[in-house]
């Protein structure tokens, strides 16, 4: 996303508003990791393919996870 002016922010454009301008193809790949729980997370790291993601939260909670299939492999 590239602002038109200088002074146009675009940091209050939601992830709905997104999935309805971005090709279908890239909107899919859209969705929602809510992890209320654990959190915040702080420790994230992706894998140099960038497929996969290691994340750490605040309260001792790890996970990683495959981003391209959106798919947990294991948490801890």
């Amino acid at each position: 996303m590239e602002a038109e002016t200088e002074r146009e922010r675009t940091l209050k454009v939601t992830q709905k508003e997104l999935k309805e301008t971005l090709p279908q193809q890239t909107a899919n790949n859209i969705f929602d990791l809510n992890l209320p729980d654990f959190g915040p997370y702080r420790g994230l790291d992706v894998s140099r393919n960038g497929r996969y993601v290691l994340m750490g939260g605040k309260k001792g909670h790890v996970c990683a996870l495959d981003w391209k299939e959106k798919d947990l492999l294991c948490e801890f």
